[in-house]
C-alpha cells in the first residue's frame, strides 16, 4: 500500500520500463482512492459537526441574552457564536480537511491522467511505435552514422564471399 508521501512523490512515466509502471499502477489507483474517501468523509464530517455546533451556540448565546433581558437580533447572536473559540478551533479544523481533500483530489486527477497516458503509450508500444528509429530520438547524425556502418558491412561481406542476403 502506498503512503501519501509516495503516491505524491510518483514521477514521470518511465517509457523504458512500461510493464512495471502498469503493473504498479492500480494500486496505485487504488490507494490514491482511499485516500479521497478517508478525505472526503473527515471533511463532510467536521462540516456536519460545525453545523451542529453553530446551531448548539446559537441557542446558548440567545439563551444568554433572554436572561440579561435584551433582544438581541440574529445578526447579533451570529457573531457571538463566530468569536465562540469552540467554534473557531472546529472551522480551522474544517479549513485544513478541506485543504487536505483537495490536494487529493488534485492527486487522484493527475492519477487518472497518468493511467490515460500509460494506455496510450502502452498501445504505442504494442503497435511497434518504439521501434522506429526516428522515433527512438535519434539524430540525423546517428542515423546518418547507422546507414555508412551497414554499407560498409555489405561491401566486407561480398569482398569475403559472404553472400549479404545470408547475414
Amino acid at each position: 500500500m502506498y503512503s501519501e508521501k509516495e503516491l505524491k512523490q510518483i514521477g514521470p512515466i518511465d517509457e523504458d520500463n512500461l510493464d512495471q509502471e502498469l503493473m504498479y499502477f492500480p494500486q496505485q489507483m487504488q490507494d490514491v482512492n482511499y485516500l479521497f474517501a478517508r478525505m472526503l468523509d473527515r471533511r463532510d464530517t467536521l462540516r456536519a459537526d460545525l453545523k451542529r455546533l453553530e446551531a448548539k451556540l446559537f441557542f446558548k448565546y440567545r439563551k444568554m441574552y433572554q436572561k440579561l433581558n435584551e433582544k438581541p437580533t440574529d445578526r447579533m447572536i451570529n457573531l457571538e457564536v463566530l468569536k465562540d473559540s469552540e467554534y473557531v478551533e472546529l472551522e480551522d479544523d474544517l479549513l485544513i480537511a478541506q485543504r487536505k481533500y483537495n490536494e487529493v483530489q488534485g492527486l487522484k486527477d493527475s492519477l487518472e491522467k497518468r493511467g490515460q497516458a500509460l494506455g496510450k503509450m502502452a498501445g504505442l508500444y504494442q503497435s511497434g511505435y518504439w521501434a522506429r528509429e526516428s522515433i527512438r530520438g535519434e539524430n540525423a547524425d546517428e542515423m546518418k552514422t547507422e546507414y555508412i556502418r551497414k554499407k560498409m558491412m555489405q561491401k566486407r561481406r561480398r569482398r569475403s564471399g559472404v553472400n549479404v542476403r545470408d547475414g
